[in-house]
């Protein structure tokens, strides 16, 4: 008799378990969806960002080759750089400039000195590492100029064996990825939603 007695109330106390222990399954599951969501919306909106900003060529990517700024970056590290009204040049800045007799090619140093002659910016560099400043004055006739704002340990390598666009083309592809990734998010939740609401 005690053994029957006691069966549907243990019984109802394993499904008010069961029912309890999904109810919060279901919470964390919530919670979850809502974060990772919030999180891929942030990469995604940062990734098309930088995408604008690439293919308007506002950011650009190099790889180092020389040790004249170490320790700030070292060869093979890759800078990021983003263009900047040459006007806005300041002592301290970091930048990319022509190679006076040497077509097409740059120099990434940083600016000891800022002036101006005829109207355009006339400027003296010096490598972080070097003793002693470039010998020359460069008056920068260019409207922008790349300065740099970051740099990558070790990816240089990687955009001088896969050449300089690599850099890229990985953002693109990875902002195709999480925009895809954020529009199935958005197009499941809504599906389950419209689910919710037939039943």
């Amino acid at each position: 008799m005690t053994t029957t007695a006691l069966a549907p109330a243990t019984s109802e106390a394993a499904t008010e378990t069961a029912t309890a222990s999904r109810e919060r399954r279901s919470i964390g599951y919530r919670i979850w969806r809502l974060v990772t969501g919030m999180l891929l919306i942030v990469v995604t909106v940062t990734s098309v960002v930088g995408m604008i900003f690439v293919i308007h060529d506002r950011v650009g990517f190099s790889p180092v080759l020389s040790p004249s700024m170490v320790p700030t970056f070292a060869p093979g590290d890759l800078i990021i750089t983003r263009s900047e009204p040459a006007t806005s040049m300041r002592v301290g800045q970091i930048v990319a400039l022509p190679i006076p007799g040497a077509p097409g090619q740059r120099y990434v140093h940083r600016l000891i000195s800022v002036g101006v002659k005829d109207g355009k910016p006339l400027v003296r560099t010096k490598g972080d590492a070097n003793p002693a400043p470039e010998p020359f004055a460069l008056r920068v006739t260019s409207k922008n100029v790349p300065l740099v704002i970051a740099s990558v340990p070790k990816m240089g390598r990687l955009s001088l064996i896969t050449r300089r666009s690599t850099p890229r083309l990985i953002l693109i592809a990875l902002t195709l990825f999480f925009g895809a990734m954020a529009a199935k998010r958005l197009y499941v939740g809504a599906r389950q939603r419209a689910e919710i609401e037939d039943t």
